[in-house]
């Protein structure tokens, strides 16, 4: 009988390759569904994470802020600047001139002592008569006239604390200390002034978060005034341009008593980094899940080889038994398929035995008959004897086969069957290794059942062999009574795709009631990444039972989706259409839906629309909206040529 070519490959590496394809496509399919998952979950996580750091660095701002006012009761408590104020020469009548100083001057601490604290552009020193007396320019440019001429609501606002405010259109921190003499009267006040720059930006958050980015934004159109990454970041950058390469993860205005500006605080990451965090924790998934993968294929390696070995040892023992019971001479092994090749084996025993059986019992009832003509009954009873003697020879080997198949080779694996069931193997809260465990055991299951049938199957030719020599020993008997003797991007189906997304969305569309209609054409296939497209359709249709959810309560509930082939510009396209009865739009917002970060659900990101449209545009198609009018629903209408696929992304 001539085996084909499945029947040559040995179980172990048929069972192997069968495990591996499905295997790969069960990741494959999980790997999808557990990627977007834990992306999800560590883009939550990483934001949670990320506004508290945006918190904090708030809080070393205004704690940095803070500090300014710290740091004059502290000038205006030393004993040199006492000395300095309080002399007679400081408070003299007279126009005397306004002392300059490009240096640190006397009254104030050194330098190294400064550096500590913070860092003072503008310091101006004024009399009891509100004369300014000393001016100390620490910084390059000339103090803004505001300053040198300062007003009283300028005086009082920064009076015993640190002020953001704006002198001559640019932003700075003020803060003033008056000092009151022993009568009780003011001797002289100090007022200090910072420039709100990029280097404010960066010492305000100290060096162990120089790998954060904060920067101060104001305007109509916002703009980027100072941070603490000016080379990434310089001054005048629109927040637009900004957004583009980072996220704002943490934004707050300046209130209270401590600012009189319309500017921000804001936190940013750069979006490169926070991609690459979240692709670095999946990545790690990925790998565990892969080494646990090939360890569950390396363990069924191992049982499908143990099985083999066992059922090569039965088919052995077939052989041996025929050799030496049927004179039937020994073939070499052939290799291929353990079971197939134990089958072919026992079939070509049965054949022989059976052949065997009729030669015995043609043998005896020839024997018999001469036996009876010639007078001879004793020769008879004899040959009856040893050919009784053999039928029960060979009906012990055939009891001893129906042992050997009924012992431990099937009950084993039951046994493995039923360890791989402990909780211990794979505990039960992790429900991905679960998942897996649960798959090889249907495998197990599968082949447990297989090598049942062929056990069965020969426990049944055993049985008829058996039967056979039972009847020819039942004729024996008889004769010997009279005697008295004993004796496992593609093309894909749109409406499939469609299908799936709906049976995906099932549940939520179910609990609100929404009835889906559909009206499917039959189409050609096209050449796309399923799981995207999939993912684009869930998108829209999402959209869809969010916009019911909205609508007026007495509109009806509904869900439309169509499709067909349409001709435009000479070129077939593919028309979905995915129609609702919610709330629909205004004309005017018509153009923003699907711009980045741009959404009418409040908890939207304005990122989905965004990222479809992209997509549908790079396959050669396009993606329209259209809605009557607010409260009457919407049309996505999704066009894609029927050529596409060629490549582009």
């Amino acid at each position: 009988m001539t085996r084909s070519w499945v029947s040559k490959i040995p179980l172990t590496p048929k069972m192997l390759f069968i495990t591996l394809s499905v295997g790969i496509i069960l990741w494959g399919v999980q790997d999808v569904v557990l990627t977007k998952t834990l992306k999800d979950i560590s883009h939550a996580q990483l934001t949670e994470m990320l506004h508290t750091q945006a918190h904090e660095d708030r809080i070393r701002f205004d704690g940095y802020v803070a500090g300014y006012r710290q740091t004059l009761k502290l000038i205006v408590s030393q004993k040199s600047f006492l000395d300095h104020v309080l002399h007679d020469d400081f408070s003299l009548d007279g126009d005397a001139p306004v002392m300059h100083r490009h240096e640190i001057p006397l009254w104030l601490p050194d330098a190294a002592i400064m550096r500590k604290l913070v860092h003072i552009h503008y310091a101006l020193l004024i009399d009891g008569k509100g004369r300014i007396r000393e001016i100390y320019q620490g910084w390059p440019d000339q103090p803004p006239q505001s300053l040198l001429h300062p007003s009283v609501r300028l005086i009082r606002i920064s009076d015993e604390q640190s002020i953001l405010t704006s002198l001559d259109g640019v932003p700075f921190l003020v803060a003033s200390e008056s000092v009151k003499d022993q009568t009780g009267r003011m001797a002289a006040r100090l007022i200090i002034a910072t420039r709100l720059n990029d280097n404010f930006v960066d010492a305000s958050q100290g060096s162990r978060t120089s790998q954060r980015i904060v920067a101060l934004v104001a305007g109509e159109f916002p703009k980027i005034v100072a941070s603490n990454k000016p080379d990434n970041l310089p001054v005048g950058m629109p927040l637009d341009e900004v957004k583009k390469g980072y996220l704002i993860i943490g934004k707050s205005f300046f209130d209270g008593s401590g600012s009189e500006l319309t500017m921000q605080f804001t936190s940013l990451m750069s979006k490169s980094e926070f991609v690459k965090m979240t692709d670095t924790i999946v990545k790690t998934e990925r790998l565990q899940r892969t080494i646990l993968f090939f360890l569950f294929v390396l363990s069924f390696a191992g049982i499908m080889f143990w099985i083999t070995r066992h059922i090569q040892q039965l088919t052995r023992q077939i052989i041996s038994f025929s050799k030496d019971f049927l004179n039937i001479q020994p073939q070499d092994i052939p290799k291929g398929d353990q079971l197939v090749i134990l089958e072919q084996q026992f079939s070509k025993f049965k054949d022989e035995l059976s052949s065997t059986i009729r030669g015995l019992n043609e043998t005896r009832g020839q024997l018999a008959i001469n036996a009876h003509q010639a007078g001879m009954a004793e020769i008879a009873v004899s040959v009856l004897h040893n050919i009784g003697n053999v039928i029960n020879s060979i009906n012990v080997k055939i009891y001893q086969l129906e042992q050997i198949v009924k012992v431990r080779e099937v009950q084993s694996l039951e046994k493995v069957y039923s360890l791989m069931q402990s909780p211990e193997i794979v505990p039960e809260e992790n429900e991905s290794m679960r998942a897996r465990k649960d798959k090889l055991m249907r495998l197990l299951s599968t082949s447990i059942q297989i090598c049942r049938q062929k056990n069965d199957e020969f426990e049944a030719n055993l049985e008829s062999a058996r039967k056979g020599l039972d009847h020819v020993m039942e004729i024996i008997a008889i004769q010997q009574k009279y005697a008295g003797l004993k004796g496992f991007e593609t093309k894909v189906d749109l409406n499939d795709l469609l299908e799936d997304s709906l049976e995906i969305l099932a549940d939520f569309i179910a609990k609100r009631g929404i009835q889906v209609e559909l009206h499917l054409k039959q189409l050609p296939t096209v050449l796309l990444d399923k799981n995207k497209m999939v993912q684009l359709l869930i998108n829209v249709i999402k959209n869809a039972y969010e916009a019911i959810d909205m609508a007026p309560p007495e509109n009806e509930k509904r869900i439309s989706i169509s499709d067909l082939v349409k001709e435009s510009d000479g070129e077939d396209f593919i028309q979905v259409v995915i129609s609702d009865t919610g709330v629909g739009f205004l004309p005017d917002n018509k153009e923003q839906l699907f711009r980045f970060n741009y959404s009418t659900k409040g908890k939207g990101t304005g990122f989905g629309l965004h990222a479809s449209a992209n997509y549908i545009k790079a396959q050669g198609g396009s993606m329209e909206i259209q809605s009557d009018g607010f409260g009457k629903g919407a049309r996505m209408i999704i066009k894609l040529p029927v050529s596409t696929g060629a490549g582009h992304e």
